[in-house]
């Protein structure tokens, strides 16, 4: 993992820190070694959060935004084998998206608090989980499942409390909500189509609106705003 600084004219300097993790997982073939998949900094720029598959942890460094230099604190560790992939940073709590065991691991103040299944229940099948999501309001928890082809919404409160499944296009691997809160945005990323839903603000379920649209393998969505 690395910090690169935006030059004024847009270029990428050299890297001006980086680090190695280390260390591998219980599972045979994916967590051989360490597989840092996604960074994160919190609202204020002063942390930096690393989650890595390959060793259970979501690593976390102090960030100094005028050198971008990192500092390492103690790392927000998942269960055994879970495979955190994305997370998304609360007011207090950091939610972690588990590929691997399909599961939210829920942390505040370094300490985990849950662990929760996305998968609808009595799900047997060969899934993994992609895109976790939280609203403004922190009130919701969206994560999606490749395999299962499902989005699991969560309310959030003392914990998280599965509200339902909603059934989206095969292996939805990224998907957004629009910043008013009223949609959300899913990728199929084996149909190669983007689908609108509308979200019910009473429930957090959604439904789609209109027809889907093509695009090219779908995986990520952000708004400019």
């Amino acid at each position: 993992m690395a910090v690169y600084r935006i030059e004024a004219d847009g270029r990428l300097s050299g890297a001006v820190d980086s680090a190695q993790h280390a260390g591998k997982g219980p599972h045979a073939t994916r967590q051989t070694g360490p597989h840092a998949h996604s960074t994160y900094f919190s609202a204020d720029n002063k942390w930096m959060y690393a989650a890595d598959l390959g060793i259970d942890e979501v690593k976390v460094y102090g960030f100094d935004a005028r050198t971008g230099k990192l500092t390492a604190g103690s790392p927000l560790k998942t269960p055994a084998g879970a495979g955190p992939r994305h997370l998304a940073l609360g007011n207090k709590r950091v939610y972690v998206l588990n590929e691997i065991a399909s599961s939210v691991s829920v942390f505040e103040n370094g300490k985990l608090l849950e662990t929760v299944n996305a998968l609808p229940d009595g799900f047997t099948g060969a899934s993994s989980a992609a895109e976790v999501v939280i609203d403004k309001a922190e009130k919701y928890l969206y994560s999606s499942n490749r395999g299962a082809d499902t989005i699991a919404v969560f309310r959030i409160g003392a914990g998280l409390k599965k509200v339902g499944d909603v059934k989206v296009g095969p292996v939805p691997r990224g998907f957004v909500l629009s910043p008013d809160g009223k949609f959300l945005i899913a990728g199929s990323q084996t149909d190669s189509t983007i689908q609108v839903y509308r979200i019910d603000a009473k429930t957090g379920l959604f439904t789609a609106v209109g027809e889907a649209v093509k695009a090219n393998g779908p995986i990520c969505f952000r708004f400019r705003l």
